[in-house]
């Protein structure tokens, strides 16, 4: 046990202010905890030696229930009362003031911008110091934890109490080994800890410690070099029913872990693992009703803007700047590198939607075998309407690569469909995506829109394929000898000079070369096909060749 005088030494209450009841600033504190709902039985569970944190809220206009509920505090042996008057109280009153000077009393005032947490925390791991037995420390420990939930905590709060109790820096992941939490310990400053947990590097750190975290013993301990320093690592896994829910890291812990620390790691552990379920479930029930929502906006099954700006309040979303669909699939996958990650189908979707849902520019969907992704364009561009066909596929080129760095072994085909301003013409957009994608699956470029896909469909109507192929070897066949023979990317130059529209910085910028560069390679095309100069006539026939080949290699 300790003091209320000591207890006002410790963080969190260092600031506060004593009102009245200097008297007792003797009394022994043994236990913590929180009223906000007093009903008139509250003697019967009222326990000695407790510091007991309230707003008053329940009886925040009753002076007689204040005055009464401090003098069954008092009779029950309660240590002290912390109020928090900044929200419901205004000003503890003359009244009371004077019953606890006459009781002796202690009421304390919380200091500003400080919690609840905030005194619990640092008091009780106090009582843990000062109580000789063991059993007595685990209980205070279960109950430290136990108050945090109780009181609205999460992980966050758990993570600062058991960084206190262990006296370490943590970081606490998710299953995926994303840092869900961090508590740097203040008397360290340690700037790196914030860099790495600020950034999210951690991932990065264990991905290259070449071990097997999902089937090793724990606690791991690991060193790693980051910028010239050591840092030492120390997982212990978070699991629920033999399922990996996430991990707690001790960061740069150099102790010994005795019973006490083990045991609130493992308390911790438990607890972190209702609050990461519970958030997964919450997910799940907010994707799912979610996925509803636009498998209604993509059918076209609303009757108003009206009914569809309604149901996305709900959802605590918005549509601003969205009017556009994307559908996106796995076309090719490495077999040799999803055997040895051990990885389906469906787990490269969920990594995929993952990804994307650390973009705030887009809405990303699975549906069966595809993801839907839906474009959130700025204020700006709509309002300038700059959504054009090439902001479109600029948008989803970004997105192929941002989703092929992080997956390196498989392939997506994308097709994109216009975008329309009435938010209920959307599923019209849908409709066009798909058709791109089916067309693009077929062409191997890897992004279609919709409106590039006459000139497939004339092409393909051309029923004598050998005069397709006749046309592509007079035209294109003699650049695409000249790059196996010499190593060049002249055809690939191509093919972006035409994607770009002409427009020589932006070709230059895509293929990160100088436009000097650029220059030269379109004058060796010119020398290869014998022709003066990139004409309309010439232009026409080399754009075409490039879509007969696309053609070509997928028949």
């Amino acid at each position: 046990m300790i003091t209320v005088k000591e207890a006002l030494q410790l963080k969190g209450l260092r600031e506060a202010k004593i009102l009245s009841g200097h008297d007792g600033l003797d009394r022994k504190i043994e236990y913590v905890d929180v009223m906000e709902m007093p009903d008139n039985d509250v003697d019967k569970w009222l326990k000695p030696n407790t510091l007991m944190l309230t707003s008053f809220y329940a009886i925040k206009d009753d002076k007689l229930a204040q005055i009464d509920m401090i003098k069954k505090m008092f009779c029950s042996e309660v240590s002290c009362l912390v109020v928090d008057p900044r929200f419901y109280l205004g000003q503890v009153s003359e009244e009371i003031i004077n019953t606890s000077n006459k009781l002796g009393f202690p009421i304390i005032e919380l200091p500003a911008q400080t919690g609840y947490v905030d005194v619990i925390t640092p008091i009780l791991e106090e009582i843990f110091k000062s109580n000789i037995s063991m059993g007595g420390r685990f209980e205070h420990i279960n109950e430290l934890f136990t108050n945090i939930l109780l009181h609205s905590g999460g992980i966050k709060e758990i993570s600062y109490a058991l960084s206190e109790i262990i006296n370490s820096s943590i970081i606490i992941l998710d299953e995926h080994l994303n840092c869900i939490a961090g508590v740097n310990i203040d008397r360290y400053h340690d700037k790196l800890f914030d860099e790495i947990v600020k950034k999210d590097k951690i991932k990065y750190f264990i991905k290259n410690f070449e071990l097997d975290y999902k089937k090793n013993e724990f606690p791991i301990e690991k060193d790693i070099l980051y910028n010239g320093k050591e840092i030492k690592l120390t997982f212990f896994i978070i699991d629920a029913n033999k399922d990996i829910q996430g991990y707690i890291v001790l960061w740069q812990y150099n102790s010994i872990l005795d019973d006490i620390h083990l045991h609130a790691i493992n308390v911790a552990k438990r607890y972190i693992a209702i609050e990461i379920i519970k958030k997964i479930n919450y997910e799940k029930n907010h994707l799912k009703s979610k996925k509803d929502f636009f498998f209604n906006l993509l059918n076209g099954n609303f009757q108003t803007q009206e009914d569809v700006y309604k149901k996305c309040e709900s959802l605590g979303m918005e549509l601003v700047g969205v009017g556009a669909v994307m559908v996106m699939e796995i076309d090719s996958i490495d077999l040799y590198d999803i055997r040895k990650e051990e990885t389906t189908y469906k787990d490269l979707q969920d990594k995929i939607i993952y990804k994307l849902t650390l973009r705030d520019d887009l809405i990303a969907i699975k549906f069966y075998k595809s993801i839907i992704i839906i474009p959130i364009f700025s204020y700006y561009e709509v309002k300038n309407d700059n959504i054009s066909i090439k902001t479109l596929i600029k948008f989803g080129r970004s997105i192929k690569e941002y989703v092929e760095q992080e997956i390196d072994y498989i392939n997506i085909v994308i097709g994109i469909g216009r975008y329309y301003e009435n938010i209920l013409n959307i599923d019209r957009s849908y409709k066009e995506a798909k058709k791109a994608l089916v067309v693009e699956k077929n062409m191997s470029n890897g992004i279609l829109h919709f409106d590039q896909m006459r000139i497939y469909k004339l092409l393909t109507k051309v029923e004598d394929k050998n005069e397709l192929r006749i046309f592509y070897n007079e035209i294109l066949y003699p650049i695409k000898k000249y790059d196996e023979k010499n190593n060049t990317n002249l055809l690939g130059t191509l093919e972006m000079y035409f994607e770009y529209n002409e427009n020589m910085n932006a070709t230059s910028k895509a293929l990160y070369i100088h436009v000097n560069t650029l220059k030269y390679r379109l004058n060796r095309i010119k020398e290869i096909l014998n022709i003066d100069d990139l004409n309309i006539e010439n232009k026409v026939e080399l754009y075409l060749s490039l879509k007969v080949m696309k053609l070509l290699e997928k028949a």
